[in-house]
């Protein structure tokens, strides 16, 4: 029971914040400052690539109605959009198993500014195999797409440091290695971003520790007016594309098997996992003030 108590401690306190540091209504738009700060002391999330966190972005009227979602989540925690449909890449397999083209597969780039209820600031490593695909399997990552997973406060990639370490080899030497830990922050149209936030004080950048990023809200489609937002960071060990990866990949293993049934049976009604999904920490619900005060 101790155990179970520190640990719940820790996920509330000791992992990671999450603030809205600014909110203001401008023009046509209402836009949302949001600052998270990585406590746990190393990558967030970490260890299998598969596990991801993600942002949820509301907001809210006066009677806590939510009038624009960004990072909505189906029952079994999926990523939708207002519509109910899955946003792009939270899947790579088509209904039925049917597979995608690597051209087909995609996934959510790191933003700096979200528009649309079909974007989620997602924290996450994508790789893809030696054809091109995307893949969860171990035994055949090759590629890293995206790895925008929240660094720890004082990352300090340097050649000298990983030369004074010991680190390096004749198969991957000091320069190399420093250059391979630099996270992988696509923008979604070929490109890279360039967040400060992910890059080394030595390059100009802030050293890890967190990440920034802006909501920008159309006014003009919301159902009500907006009277406060609030973001929330939410944790997912065994996300909705690593299941179906997992079942369409190998559907006639026993461990398939035996994976299917304990998802298909698992009931997290009432935990703090419901919704296939762990909150980390919120923000609360922050006002939103009249555009003329």
């Amino acid at each position: 029971h101790f155990t179970r108590l520190f640990r719940s401690q820790r996920a509330d306190t000791g992992t990671a914040k999450v603030t809205v540091t600014g909110v203001k209504t401008a023009r046509d738009q209402l836009v949302a400052e949001v600052q998270e700060e990585n406590l746990a002391g190393h990558k967030f999330p970490s260890g299998v690539g598969f596990r991801r966190a993600f942002l949820t972005f509301e907001v809210l009227d006066a009677s806590g109605n939510d009038l624009w979602v960004s990072g909505r989540t189906s029952p079994t925690g999926v990523l939708v959009g207002p519509d109910g449909t899955p946003i792009a890449g939270e899947f790579m397999w088509h209904s039925e198993c049917r597979p995608m083209t690597a051209t087909e597969q995609t996934f959510q780039p790191h933003y700096q500014t979200v528009t649309r209820e079909d974007q989620a600031q997602i924290y996450e490593e994508r790789i893809r195999d030696p054809r091109g695909r995307l893949t969860t399997s171990f035994l055949s990552l090759a590629n890293v797409m995206k790895d925008n997973r929240l660094l720890p406060r004082g990352w300090t990639p340097t050649v000298e440091l990983a030369r004074r370490e010991g680190l390096g080899s004749a198969k991957l030497s000091a320069e190399a290695l420093t250059r391979r830990v630099i996270p992988d922050l696509p923008d979604g149209h070929g490109g890279e971003v360039h967040d400060p936030w992910y890059e080394p004080k030595s390059k100009g950048g802030l050293g890890g520790g967190g990440d920034a990023l802006t909501y920008a809200v159309p006014l003009a489609g919301l159902k009500g007016t907006p009277a406060s937002v609030r973001v929330t960071l939410y944790y997912q060990a065994i996300p909705p594309v690593y299941l179906q990866d997992r079942f369409c990949s190998t559907p006639t293993r026993p461990d398939t098997s035996r994976l299917f049934f304990v998802a298909g049976h698992t009931n997290l009604d009432g935990t703090r996992a419901e919704g296939w999904k762990l909150q980390v920490v919120s923000s609360g619900a922050v006002a939103v003030p009249s555009p003329h005060s």
